[in-house]
C-alpha cells in the first residue's frame, strides 16, 4: 500500500500485527481499509502535482484506476490537470491538451503525447477523455494558435503545410465531422480572419482568404511577383480553390488605361519597356498564344 500511495495516506504502526482474526475484525469495525480504494488513489494523484513527480510514481496509480475505472472517471479528469506527461514542458495537463498518438509534427510542444510512456493504458486514457489523435477541430484550432502566437517563418510554414494536407484529405473523404459544433465555430472564425499563410515575393505573412491568389498561370505569377499575396502550396491548389474558394490568377481582369491622350509619356514608356518581356511571355502563354497567331488585337 505504501508503494502505491506513498505518504498521501496514514498507516497503522508497524507493531500492530493484523495476523489474528480478532485484530482484523476490530480494524474492519473501525473502518480501517486493508487495501486502497479508488478515492484514496485519486486523492494521491491530486497531491502529486504539488511536488516533483516521476513516471514511476504515477504509473501504479493509473494502473490501479484502469482496473477500477467507472463511468464517472471522465468527469474527475475533465477539469483537472491529472495526466502526467514526462516529455512535456508542462508536465501536468487536462485531457483536452493530450493525444494518445504522437502529433508533434503538427502541434509541437503545445500538446503532450502518451503512447510511448503508457503503452498498456490506451483504454484507460480513452475513458478519461484523451483523444487517440487530433480531430478536424483540433487542426483548425492549431491554425488559429499559430497565426496568433507565431511568426510567419519556415518552421510555421512546415507545421501549417501539414495541417492543410490533413484538412484537404478530410474534406475529400467527407463525413459528419463537418457538423460538429466545435469545428463549425472554429472554422467560421478561421474563414473570417487573417489566419492564412501567403507569400508576397520572398516574405511570408498571414492574410485573409480574400487577399490570397492561387497561382495557375506562371506568367501572371511573374508579372505580379511581390505585389500579390500568393497561396504558397501549389500541390494543395485544389484544396485552396474548392474548399477555401481562393481566386486564381487566370480570373484576374487585365485593364489598360490611356493616360493623357496624345503626347509622349516618358515615365510610362520606361515602365512599358521594362515590363515588355513579361507582356511578351503573357501573350505567348498557352492561354493566349492561339489568339495572337490568329491576328486578334489586344487593347
Amino acid at each position: 500500500n505504501r508503494r502505491l500511495l506513498g505518504d498521501s495516506a496514514s498507516y497503522l504502526h508497524t507493531e500492530i500485527v493484523l495476523g489474528s482474526e480478532g485484530t482484523k475484525w476490530l480494524a474492519t469495525k473501525m473502518g480501517i481499509r486493508f487495501t486502497p480504494n479508488k478515492e484514496a488513489v485519486l486523492s494521491c494523484l491530486k497531491k502529486l502535482p504539488k511536488k516533483d513527480a516521476a513516471l514511476a510514481d504515477v504509473l501504479p496509480l493509473y494502473e490501479f484506476l484502469s482496473r477500477t475505472a467507472g463511468a464517472d472517471d471522465g468527469d474527475v479528469f475533465k477539469d483537472e490537470k491529472l495526466i502526467f506527461c514526462p516529455d512535456s514542458v508542462q508536465k501536468w495537463r487536462p485531457p483536452s491538451e493530450v493525444f494518445w498518438s504522437d502529433e508533434s509534427s503538427v502541434f509541437g510542444s503545445t500538446r503532450a503525447y502518451l503512447k510511448s510512456h503508457y503503452p498498456s493504458l490506451k483504454d484507460f486514457f480513452s475513458k478519461v477523455g484523451v483523444q487517440t489523435s487530433a480531430s478536424p477541430a483540433d487542426y483548425a484550432e492549431a491554425l488559429l494558435e499559430i497565426a496568433e502566437s507565431s511568426a510567419a517563418d519556415e518552421a510555421s510554414r512546415h507545421r501549417i503545410y501539414r495541417i492543410y494536407k490533413r484538412l484537404a484529405l478530410l474534406f475529400d473523404e467527407g463525413g459528419d465531422w463537418q457538423e460538429d459544433e466545435d469545428w463549425e465555430k472554429t472554422w467560421e472564425e478561421l474563414q473570417a480572419g487573417r489566419y492564412w499563410l501567403g507569400s508576397k515575393g520572398s516574405d511570408l505573412a498571414f492574410y485573409s482568404l480574400g487577399e490570397l491568389v492561387v497561382v495557375d498561370n506562371e506568367y501572371l505569377e511573374n508579372l505580379f511577383h511581390g505585389e500579390v499575396a500568393f497561396w504558397p502550396f501549389k500541390d494543395l491548389n485544389d484544396f485552396a480553390k474548392e474548399h477555401l474558394e481562393i481566386a486564381t490568377c487566370s480570373t484576374s481582369e487585365q485593364k489598360f488605361e490611356v493616360a493623357n491622350e496624345g503626347g509622349k509619356q516618358d515615365a510610362l514608356s520606361e515602365r512599358l519597356a521594362t515590363a515588355w518581356p513579361f507582356i511578351g511571355d503573357f501573350l505567348q502563354s498557352d492561354k493566349w498564344r492561339g489568339d495572337v497567331l490568329e491576328g486578334r488585337k489586344f487593347t
